[in-house]
C-alpha cells in the first residue's frame, strides 16, 4: 500500500475520528491490514464518532454460521511455464494446515503448443505468397484474354488498311504470346501451389488430430480429479479449491458439470474468462483477477498466510481486493455460501 496516501485519505475522511478509535473500528470489522496502517498513523484526541459500545456489534454484521475446515483439495488449471512453482507453493500453504490436504495441478502447456504449430502452419507465407500469385496472374490473364479478343474482332473490320492492319496484326501476336506465357505460369503456379497445399493440409490434420488428443487427455485429467473429490470421506471438513487460468472452455464447461453443488468451493478465474451459469451455483465463492495470475497468487498466498487464524476466507480475499488495487489490479468477487468458511489446522498437525 501507499501508506501516506492512505492515511491522509483516511483522516479526510474522519477527520474528527481518533486514530485508536479507528483502529478499533478496523479491528472489529476484521479490517486487519487497515488496522496494521493505522498503527504507523500519529494519534490525536479528538472526539469519537461512534460509541465504543456500538463497535462491539460490528463483527456480527453477518448472520452467516461459520465453517471449520481443516483440510484441503486444490486442483490448478495452468497455461503458464511456472504452473508447476505456482502448485508448490500453494501446495506448501494448504499443507500445512494439514499434511493431508493434495494439490494437484494439470498444465494446458502441450495443448497450447499444438495449437501454436498448427496456427503457423495454417498463416503459412509461402502458402498465402502462392494462392495470391495464382489470383493476380489469372485476372492478368483474363485482361490479356479480352484484349486479345477485342484485337481479333477489329482486325476482320480492317482488312483494307494494310498499314493499320500490320499494327493491328502486331498487336494481337503480342497479346498472344503473352496470353500463352501467363497460362503457362499459372499451370506452373497451380501445380506448385497444389502439391504444397496438400501437404500442407495433410500436416493441419495431423496437427488437428493431435490437438483433439491433447484435449481428450485434460478432460480425463480434470475429470479423474474431481471424480476422486466426490470419494473424499470428510468432505464436510475439505475446502475444494480450483484454479481455473486456463481459458479453456471446454473444461470450465466439464467443471462446471462434474463440481458437487453442496461442498464449499473457492474458484479463482481471471476476469477475462466468461462462465455461462455460475451465478446460479451454489456453495462458491468465486474470484476473479485482473490483469495477471503471478502477482494476484503471490498477494493472495502473503495474505491467506498471515490471516487464516483470524480471518474467514470471505474476509481475507476482500483483504486481497483491497490490497492489489492500490497496484491498479482489479479482483471481483462473487459469493453463495451459506456459511463463512475459516480455516484451521488439524490436531495432528499442530
Amino acid at each position: 500500500m501507499h501508506n501516506a496516501g492512505v492515511l491522509k485519505d483516511i483522516s479526510e475522511l474522519f477527520p474528527d475520528t481518533p486514530v485508536r478509535l479507528l483502529k478499533d473500528i478496523s479491528e472489529a470489522l476484521q479490517l486487519y491490514d487497515l488496522a496494521e496502517l493505522l498503527d504507523k498513523a500519529k494519534p490525536r484526541t479528538l472526539r469519537p464518532a461512534l460509541p465504543l459500545e456500538e463497535i462491539g456489534n460490528l463483527s456480527n454484521a453477518s448472520n452467516r454460521p461459520t465453517t471449520f475446515y481443516s483440510k484441503a483439495a486444490v486442483l490448478i488449471i495452468d497455461p503458464t511455464r511456472s504452473a508447476n512453482y505456482t502448485a508448490e507453493r500453494i501446495a506448501s500453504f494448504f499443507k500445512d494446515l494439514n499434511s493431508e490436504s493434495e494439490v494437484n495441478v494439470i498444465s494446458v502447456q502441450q495443448k497450447l503448443e499444438v495449437l501454436r504449430q498448427m496456427t503457423m502452419l495454417e498463416e503459412k507465407s509461402e502458402h498465402k505468397r502462392s494462392k495470391y500469385r495464382e489470383e493476380w496472374l489469372k485476372d492478368q490473364l483474363k485482361d490479356v484474354t479480352e484484349a486479345r479478343e477485342f484485337l481479333a474482332k477489329k482486325l476482320e473490320n480492317t482488312l483494307g488498311v494494310a498499314r493499320h492492319y500490320e499494327y493491328l496484326e502486331s498487336q494481337l501476336e503480342d497479346l498472344t504470346e503473352r496470353e500463352s506465357r501467363i497460362r503457362k505460369e499459372i499451370e506452373m503456379v497451380t501445380k506448385q501451389f497444389t502439391e504444397n497445399e496438400k501437404q500442407l493440409i495433410e500436416e493441419i490434420k495431423q496437427k488437428e488430430q493431435q490437438l483433439q488428443q491433447e484435449k481428450d487427455k485434460l478432460k480425463m485429467a480434470v475429470a479423474t480429479v474431481v471424480d476422486k473429490w466426490t470419494h473424499i470421506e470428510d468432505k464436510k471438513s475439505t475446502l475444494f479449491v480450483v484454479f481455473e487460468i486456463s481459458g479453456d472452455g471446454t473444461l470450465r464447461k466439464l467443471l462446471a458439470e462434474k463440481l458437487t453443488p453442496n461442498d464449499a468451493k473457492l474458484l479463482i478465474t481471471p476476469t477475462t474468462v466468461q462462465w455461462k451459469g455460475l451465478e446460479e451455483m451454489p456453495e462458491i465463492l468465486h474470484v476473479m483477477y485482473c490483469p495477471r495470475f503471478q502477482p494476484f497468487v503471490n498477494a493472495m498466498l502473503k495474505v491467506l498466510s498471515k490471516r487464516w487464524q483470524t480471518l474467514d476466507l470471505i474476509s481475507m480475499m476482500r483483504e486481497l481486493q483491497r490490497t492489489l488495487s492500490f497496484s491498479g489490479h482489479v479482483v471481483t468477487i462473487n459469493d453463495s455460501l451459506s456459511s463463512l468458511p475459516r480455516l484451521q489446522k488439524t490436531v495432528k498437525d499442530i
